[in-house]
């Protein structure tokens, strides 16, 4: 059965003056959650972040900010919705919705532009396209009240498709344990000192969530051969940078992307990998925004290291 691993996503900033997101029980999170059509699995927490793991991808809370993002036929637009409708829209200083062109967009319930025209009848936002409409590409809605984000906080997103078809295989044989599939994607040593909650999907499918201090990692996997893809997202930024190839080199994409906040990747090369496209956009509010595509230049030279 077919399914729709590209990913849409929303972080939503507070004033700090106001009463923690931490403070809010759990119980709040199932709701917001439960308005885009997910579930919550699981959760670690620390002092400083509560990660959660969803059905359809993961949430993460901080005291003055939210991170959610949700894959499938997820209408996350409806969760952002009822979030604003559980706390003052008046206190919320930033907002940005992202979602990346689909594999069958037509099997979604919504659009971006159905998504946008329920958000502005909230907030006053604009919207743009990164990425060339015919290739990879993301839409971005933004709202900003009286917000400048710092020059420190970083995100970066690695998005893979149509990983190697022997890395597919192993994913989909389900004969593995979550401590193999953390072995294999060399977590402790991209990740030291993280904590890790993990999910191993019926038939296939894996997720899983990290978090150290204020820091989070989360990696999705989707191994179905004809639409393979891997996410990956941290704030960690250019702190993961000299790690990003060596991830990217596990699974042997025949392309991936890069969404970057506050982190110019431009400049950056990969041994067998052309870029192809590459957009640089600032929003009102002082991020940074790039976006890189690379697509594999021999396809034919891909040496499995994985099941090795």
């Amino acid at each position: 059965m077919f399914f729709e691993a590209s990913e849409k996503k929303f972080e939503l900033i507070i004033h700090l003056s106001e009463k923690s997101l931490l403070d809010l029980d759990n119980s709040f999170w199932h709701e917001v959650v439960h308005a885009c059509n997910a579930s919550i699995l699981s959760e670690i927490n620390n002092k400083y972040v509560k990660a959660f793991l969803l059905s359809e991808s993961s949430l993460f809370v901080w005291h003055d900010r939210v991170v959610m993002i949700t894959c499938g036929t997820t209408v996350l637009a409806n969760a952002i919705l009822k979030l604003i409708q559980l706390i003052d829209s008046e206190v919320i200083k930033s907002l940005i919705y992202q979602r990346k062109n689909e594999y069958n967009s037509r099997g979604q319930i919504t659009s971006f532009m159905d998504d946008i025209s329920e958000l502005r009848n909230v907030f006053m936002g604009s919207s743009i396209r990164v990425g060339n409409l015919d290739e990879h590409h993301n839409f971005i809605f933004s709202f900003e009240n009286n917000y400048q984000s710092d020059i420190n906080d970083e995100t970066l997103e690695v998005l893979l498709y149509h990983i190697c078809p022997e890395v597919s295989h192993y994913f989909m044989n389900g004969n593995y344990s979550s401590e193999e599939i953390r072995g294999v994607l060399k977590l402790d040593e991209f990740f030291p000192d993280f904590i890790f909650d993990d999910f191993v999907f019926d038939p296939c499918g894996y997720s899983l969530n990290g978090i150290n201090g204020s820091d989070y990692m989360t990696i999705h996997i989707t191994p179905e051969e004809s639409i393979s893809y891997v996410s990956l997202e941290t704030n960690l930024g250019s702190r993961f940078m000299k790690n990003l190839f060596s991830f990217v080199n596990i699974f042997m994409p025949k392309s991936f992307d890069i969404i970057s906040f506050n982190n110019s990747v431009s400049n950056y090369k990969y041994d067998d990998y052309l870029l192809i496209q590459n957009t640089n956009y600032q929003l009102d509010s002082g991020y940074d925004i790039y976006f890189s595509q690379y697509t594999r230049i021999n396809l034919s030279n891909q040496k499995v290291h994985l099941l090795t």
